[in-house]
C-alpha cells in the first residue's frame, strides 16, 4: 500500500515539503465544481506538489443535474495544459444525484468522462462512495469496466467494491486524518500497489525522491551509476546517498539540484542509453500500460498484422477460453480490443505471455520500438 492524501481549499495554506516528508506518495487535489466553480487554492497546491516530488492528480466534483459538457469544459479549462506525463490520470466525484434517476446519473457522467479523456488523452478514475452506488444508483455494473476505482469507504482495510469492479485501485479510508505540514484533519488514502504498480497509471517515469522504493528506483540508480555516479548495487531503496548522487548529476546538466527526479531529470539521464530490450513479459505489460495513445495504437496495428494468423487463432483461443470448434475461435481478435479489456486474470497474462513466445525476437523488438514511440 502507498500512503496518499486528497485536499481543497478548506485545507488552506499546506506546507508541501513536510507533507512530502511525512511519506505522503501522491495526492488528489479539488481543481472543480458543476459548471463555473473552480477552487482557488489549486494552483498554489498543483505546483507545491510538484516542486516536492509528490505524484499529482486533479478530481472535479460532480453535480448531476447540470450539464455535463459544460462541467468538463469547466475542469478542461483549469487543467488542460497543466497535465504532465507523471501525472496520475484525472479524477471524476460521483457522490450525488440531485434526485435523478441512476440511469440519468450515469449516463451525464459518462459524458464528462468521455468529454475529458477526449481532450486530454488520459481515461479518468472514478470517486464514489458505497452507500451512493449501492442505493442510489442501484449497485449498477455500469462504468465498472472502464474506470479505475477509488472507493471511499472509512474504518475499514477491506472497503466494499461497487457493482462492476473487480477490485479498487485508491481507497479513502478516513476523513480525519493528521498530516504534518496541513492544518486540521485530512482525507487518507491508500493505493491497492507499490510505487512500480502506481507506475503503470503514468505516461512517463514517476518522480522520485528519498523514501521511494521499488524497480524504477533500482532503475534510477542503474542509470546513475552508468553516468558515472558510482553509488554501488542498485538496491532499489533511496536514500541519502541516491539523493545526493541525483543532486550531483542535476547539478551537472544545469537542472535544478533539488534531488528530487522529475520529467526532466529523467530525461537528460536517459539520453544516449540504450533502452532496455523486451523481456518474458512485454507484451503484459503492454496491456497494462496501455492508454489508447495514437502511437500505441498504431503500434498494436503493426503487431496484428506481423503475427501469424495461425498463432493469433491459438492466441484467440486462451484468451477467450473457448474450444477450437467455437465460432469465437476463429473469430479475428485485434490487440487493441484485447488490451482494452485486459484484467490482469491468470488466463489473460498466460494467453500473452504463450502468444509472445510465437513472435520473432526482430517483430518483438521492432514493436517494442513502436511502442516507445522511439
Amino acid at each position: 500500500m502507498l500512503k496518499g492524501i486528497d485536499v481543497s481549499e478548506y485545507q488552506g495554506d499546506i506546507n508541501w515539503k513536510a507533507v512530502a516528508d511525512s511519506g505522503v506518495v501522491y495526492c488528489f487535489v479539488k481543481a472543480t465544481e458543476g459548471v463555473e466553480s473552480r477552487d482557488p487554492m489549486f494552483a498554489k497546491n498543483w505546483a507545491g506538489m510538484r516542486s516536492v516530488g509528490i505524484i499529482r492528480s486533479a478530481y472535479h466534483f460532480f453535480i448531476a443535474k447540470k450539464d455535463p459538457k459544460v462541467q468538463a469544459n469547466n475542469f478542461l479549462g483549469l487543467t488542460r495544459s497543466l497535465w504532465d506525463t507523471n501525472d496520475l490520470p484525472p479524477v471524476l466525484d460521483l457522490e450525488k444525484s440531485y434526485g435523478l434517476g441512476a440511469n440519468e446519473v450515469i449516463d451525464k457522467a459518462g459524458i464528462w468522462l468521455d468529454t475529458v479523456e477526449a481532450s486530454i488523452g488520459r481515461r479518468p478514475l472514478l470517486y464514489t462512495f458505497p452507500n451512493f452506488w449501492h442505493e442510489t444508483l442501484g449497485n449498477s455494473p455500469r462504468l465498472g469496466a472502464n474506470y479505475r476505482l477509488w472507493i471511499a469507504h472509512y474504518e475499514t482495510n477491506n472497503p466494499w467494491v461497487p457493482g462492476g469492479w473487480k477490485s479498487w485501485s485508491f481507497h479513502q479510508y478516513s476523513e480525519s486524518g493528521t498530516v504534518p505540514g496541513i492544518s486540521g484533519p485530512c482525507d487518507m488514502n491508500n493505493f491497492n500497489g507499490d510505487l512500480d504498480t502506481l507506475q503503470f497509471l503514468l505516461n512517463s517515469k514517476a518522480p522520485l525522491r528519498v523514501g521511494s522504493a521499488g524497480k524504477i528506483v533500482a532503475e534510477l540508480q542503474t542509470l546513475l551509476n552508468a553516468k558515472g555516479a558510482n553509488i554501488g548495487i542498485a538496491d532499489g531503496k533511496f536514500g541519502p546517498r541516491t539523493g545526493q548522487a541525483v543532486a550531483n548529476f542535476q547539478k551537472s546538466v544545469g537542472l535544478l539540484a533539488d534531488g528530487i527526479v522529475g520529467t526532466k531529470t529523467w530525461s537528460a539521464l536517459q539520453s544516449n542509453t540504450k533502452p532496455a530490450p523486451p523481456s518474458a513479459s512485454t507484451l503484459v505489460n503492454v496491456c497494462k500500460s496501455y492508454k489508447a495513445l495514437p502511437h500505441q495504437e498504431k503500434a498494436l496495428t503493426w503487431l496484428n498484422q506481423s503475427i501469424p494468423a495461425s498463432a493469433m487463432t491459438t492466441f484467440a483461443i486462451q484468451w477467450r477460453q473457448v474450444t477450437a470448434t467455437s465460432p469465437m475461435a476463429t473469430t479475428p481478435l485485434l490487440l487493441s480490443n484485447v488490451c482494452k479489456s485486459y484484467k490482469g486474470l491468470a488466463h489473460q497474462d498466460k494467453a500473452l505471455q504463450d502468444l509472445q513466445k510465437q513472435i520473432p525476437p526482430a517483430t518483438l523488438d521492432q514493436f517494442v520500438k513502436l511502442w516507445r514511440n522511439a
